[in-house]
């Protein structure tokens, strides 16, 4: 009798396992569950990529005013003054002088910007006359007159004496 005790045993542990899985109640809230769930990640997905999308959501480093002077180095050569002046900074104590000269169209490119660390160089290249063969050493402004290089200044002392005689 004991084999069939055994037998017995096991076909009452697959009935109780089989009857724990085919709860149909407790199955079609769990589907709703995961229907719910999935609908909340969809619409949280779209949420933000249209926040993205639309410009409301800003990065750390953009949070900063509507400042439509500070540009990308891949920009300096492009923009739609025939004369104007890009300065490159590394410390914003240069800011508050540029910010004081409201005759001048004057541009800013933030060297510690990830974006900027290209054009990053032991030696500036005072000729460079695109983006490509744009090399900058430190604190430096550049003249630009019809997209082309006309007075290429290096070094934090000089560029601020440049920028007091503007």
């Amino acid at each position: 009798m004991s084999k069939i005790e055994n037998k017995i045993k096991k076909n009452m542990d697959k009935v109780k396992t089989n009857k724990r899985c085919e709860n149909p109640v407790k199955n079609q809230i769990l589907y709703f569950a995961k229907i719910i769930c999935g609908i909340l990640v969809v619409a949280i997905v779209i949420c933000v990529i249209s926040n993205i999308a639309s410009g409301n959501y800003k990065l750390e480093e953009d949070v900063q005013e509507n400042d439509y002077s500070n540009i990308l180095a891949g920009q300096v050569f492009t923009r739609s003054e025939e004369e104007y002046y890009v300065v490159f900074y590394e410390n914003d104590d240069i800011l508050e002088k540029i910010n004081k000269i409201t005759s001048k169209s004057i541009y800013k490119v933030d060297l510690n910007s990830l974006l900027n660390k290209n054009i990053i160089s032991e030696t500036g290249n005072s000729k460079a006359n695109d983006a490509e063969s744009l090399k900058i050493n430190g604190t430096t402004i550049i003249k630009i007159v019809s997209g082309k290089n006309e007075s290429y200044i290096e070094g934090y002392d000089k560029v601020v004496e440049y920028l007091n005689n503007l």
